[in-house]
């Protein structure tokens, strides 16, 4: 006979140890981040913002030496598409800065001069001593100026650029026989600088235009001596001549301007 059957040896699974999770916690977790993910993707998708198509298209055109370095590009309304005419606009645009840069370090004028660029254009900013002296009421040319002046005028000469040219005074009231107010002053001193680069310079009076704002249009506070001597100023602006040139007609980089101080 045979003895009484035993029962079958169940094989002991493997305790885990106190406080672990279960095996299948980790691809249920994996599975959860990649849904997180791909939501997280589609919202970005449906939310993305117009400025960040255009800094996008700014960082890209940089990186391609298209722009000037250090230039900041803001959204805007529209974007134009890349095209040829375009491209060159900012290549001319680059070269002419590089060269302006140049004729400002031979100057040794390096930090009392300023040099910025928009879409409107290229801005150069000189002080009223570096142009008149440092005698207060003059509007003749500084001679130590003029080799900077020749050079200036060289460059805009091979663009087509139209110049116009803004006097600037603080708030210390002038009254002598040559100057009756800040008005005859800044104007004055406009009118000379436009006169030295269509005689002595060689640029065409067509593209060439002065105006004297006087105190009114500050760059700072006139509370401090630092404050009034930077307000006493020459600006030169560079803009595209309109009257020639219909490349950027009814387009738009920007509401303000595509381009900032570089």
């Amino acid at each position: 006979m045979t003895g009484a059957s035993t029962p079958s040896k169940r094989k002991e699974e493997p305790e885990q140890p106190l406080g672990a999770p279960p095996p299948w916690i980790v691809s249920f977790a994996c599975l959860m981040i990649l849904m997180l993910a791909f939501f997280i993707v589609l919202v970005s998708y449906g939310t993305m913002e117009k400025g960040r198509i255009v800094q996008f298209v700014g960082s890209f055109r940089g990186s391609l030496n298209i722009l000037p370095g250090g230039v900041k590009t803001e959204p805007g309304e529209e974007v134009v598409k890349p095209s040829r005419d375009i491209t060159l606009e900012f290549t001319e645009t680059k070269g002419f800065l590089s060269k302006v840069g140049e004729a400002k370090r031979k100057s040794g004028y390096k930090w009392r001069l300023g040099i910025s660029v928009t879409t409107k254009g290229v801005l150069i900013n000189l002080s009223d001593y570096l142009l008149f002296g440092l005698e207060q009421g003059k509007a003749d040319i500084n001679p130590e100026m003029k080799p900077f002046l020749n050079e200036l005028a060289e460059l805009i000469r091979d663009t087509s650029y139209l110049v116009r040219i803004e006097g600037h005074t603080d708030n210390a009231t002038i009254h002598t026989r040559e100057f009756p107010s800040n008005w005859e002053l800044s104007t004055a001193r406009a009118v000379n600088v436009l006169k030295y680069l269509m005689n002595e310079g060689g640029i065409s009076a067509s593209r060439l235009s002065a105006v004297g704002y006087g105190k009114y249009r500050p760059l700072f506070s006139n509370d401090t001596p630092e404050h009034r001597a930077r307000n006493r100023r020459i600006m030169i602006y560079l803009g595209k001549n309109e009257l020639e040139t219909h490349r950027y007609k009814n387009k738009m980089l920007n509401k303000e301007g595509v381009m900032k101080s570089l």
